[in-house]
């Protein structure tokens, strides 16, 4: 698996946007649109920003104790892990 490999070659991983491009802030509902200069207007289509902001609704119940924001959850997973 890929931590054994990173671990084996003595290599850390930098995490790169850990917020999803702003997707795990979770601020968004599923009617947000992004301008056409905006790079996510291509990256997510309508539906598929749709879909990834209800995915997101199921992943609330992380919310508890002193995580109180959906970017205080995705910062804590990345942090969780020590490679």
């Amino acid at each position: 698996d890929l931590e054994s490999d990173l671990r084996a070659r003595r290599v850390g991983l930098l995490a790169h946007s850990i917020l999803d491009y702003g997707l795990l802030a979770g601020r968004w509902t599923g009617k947000k649109r992004f301008s056409p200069e905006d790079h996510r207007a291509s990256r997510w289509s309508p539906e598929s920003l749709t879909e990834r902001i209800a995915q997101l609704d199921e992943r609330r119940f992380l919310l508890k104790g002193p995580v109180l924001t959906m970017a205080q959850a995705a910062q804590r997973f990345v942090l969780a892990h020590d490679v």
